[in-house]
């Protein structure tokens, strides 16, 4: 029916703030990516998320391989610098490795973009994300992947009291959820807020015994505050070697780069840091 020699022509189509569309069509068929910012309204220091949507409208079923190496991206910051990422710098957090997309329907995956850049400078950013993912057919045709998709991110300056909200509903999420997987989302998301508003919910995120430390740990180290530092030093007795153990490694890598000389008196006032 179709021939694996067929060359698809591709083209990106602007549809809005925050979106792109890039397609390959293939005769008479086309396979759509689009790239879009929700909430479209960012204030410093919260989760950006990027949700990806691959849209099959063929008669029949795509394969399509997605994950966290499957994205190639750089991104222009407010100053005009850019930073390259390799794809295993993203994580997709519905993350799935080789998926079937069903005839006329679409698979949606998120990206935590903060994994990447701290979004914590006010000012618009400027994200070129290639998808690098095999998309095949059941019939075995290999269709061409789309160009890369260009999306600004506009980020307003800090709101402390919308982003406490943010961290609100984040750690709820993590309450309600019913799984692991469930929670897991959520919690990276509240790891990855940047600002010293979500200690206390890193902290209690710490204590909930959801499996959901490292997270906890990595968000706390992230921040490397005084108040930070002392929740990681105040699990250093932790019942879980596993704990102790994150607690104790983070501590010495704060240590490594603060320049604060208050901060490092407190870790090695526990015997750590050098």
């Amino acid at each position: 029916m179709q021939s694996a020699s067929l060359i698809c022509r591709i083209f990106l189509v602007w549809v809005g703030v925050g979106l792109v569309v890039g397609k390959c069509a293939a005769a008479d068929a086309t396979v759509a990516i689009s790239y879009r910012i929700l909430p479209s309204d960012l204030t410093a220091g919260e989760p950006v998320f990027l949700t990806v949507n691959i849209e099959n409208p063929l008669d029949e079923v795509v394969m399509a391989d997605v994950g966290m190496e499957r994205y190639r991206a750089k991104i222009t910051l407010p100053d005009g610098k850019q930073q390259a990422a390799a794809g295993s710098l993203f994580r997709l957090i519905s993350a799935r490795n080789h998926v079937s997309i069903q005839p006329r329907n679409s698979l949606t995956e998120t990206l935590l973009l903060n994994k990447w850049v701290s979004f914590i400078v006010p000012g618009r950013y400027i994200l070129d994300i290639q998808f690098e993912g095999n998309l095949t057919t059941s019939g075995g045709l290999k269709l061409q992947s789309p160009l890369p998709g260009h999306v600004y991110i506009d980020i307003s300056p800090l709101a402390p009291t919308r982003l406490q909200g943010i961290c609100r509903d984040l750690e709820q999420k993590v309450q309600e959820a019913n799984s692991y997987d469930a929670a897991v989302g959520p919690a990276e998301a509240l790891s990855y807020v940047g600002d010293p508003v979500a200690i206390p919910y890193l902290a209690r995120l710490l204590e909930a015994g959801k499996l959901l430390e490292t997270q906890a740990i990595q968000g706390l180290e992230r921040l490397a505050t005084s108040s930070a530092v002392n929740v990681l030093i105040s699990h250093l007795m932790s019942p879980s070697q596993d704990t102790r153990d994150l607690v104790r490694a983070a501590l010495m890598r704060i240590d490594e780069r603060t320049s604060d000389g208050e901060i490092s008196a407190q870790i090695r006032a526990v015997g750590l840091g050098h």
